[in-house]
């Protein structure tokens, strides 16, 4: 059994290594040597506040570097499958961005398309009409709110332009047919529109 070695020969051991990158082989040697097994000195330790400060400092000062893409298709791999924790979810809901970064994240996207040309399947269709069916549920607004919202647009009237772009929007889509009970509220609403509007000319 070896003798532990002094702080100082560690140290110019150190030394004497600095600015000697290790060849391709002795790092593929020391990845196969690690790979899947946990740091068992930091399981179950978390960074402290300083700590996660410095690692972020030191992470900004790489900005304008890009990982290639062997690289990020390994980092993609690595984390497939694996699902955020409860917390770490609730962590991302609550987050607020300033009006700058937003404006920031904005610019970023402009012009970027990554979906042209791109298809859902049938699967991912139902998934998402599913979703937002329970959104809407969720924020259902009570009859009240709908006859304040009805009473604050009584009266409006949609420019040309505006009635130009809704037209364009839905021609050639077909539309399922009313219910009586909604052509029955069309009926009312149009009535009662046009009766203000005869009020104004008075």
């Amino acid at each position: 059994m070896s003798k532990p070695r002094s702080a100082e020969t560690r140290a110019k051991m150190s030394a004497a290594r600095i600015g000697k990158p290790l060849s391709a082989e002795t790092r593929a040697k020391m990845s196969a040597a690690k790979l899947g097994k946990p740091n068992s000195a930091r399981i179950g330790k978390k960074h402290s506040a300083e700590t996660r400060a410095k690692i972020g400092a030191a992470s900004r000062g790489r900005k304008g570097r890009k990982h290639s893409a062997e690289a990020r298709a390994k980092m993609s791999a690595a984390k497939l499958g694996k699902p955020f924790s409860a917390e770490h979810r609730a962590k991302l809901a609550a987050r607020v961005f300033s009006a700058e970064h937003r404006a920031k994240l904005a610019a970023t996207r402009v012009g970027r398309k990554p979906f042209l040309g791109k298809k859902h399947t049938a699967e991912t269709l139902a998934k998402m009409s599913a979703s937002q069916r329970a959104k809407h549920a969720a924020r259902s607004v009570s009859a009240e709110t709908r006859a304040k919202i009805g009473a604050a647009q009584l009266g409006k009237l949609m420019s040309a332009e505006t009635r130009a772009k809704i037209s364009a929007a839905k021609l050639g889509k077909k539309r399922k047919p009313f219910s009586a009970e909604h052509r029955a509220k069309i009926s009312a609403s149009q009535r009662a529109r046009r009766a203000a509007q005869l009020l104004e000319g008075m």
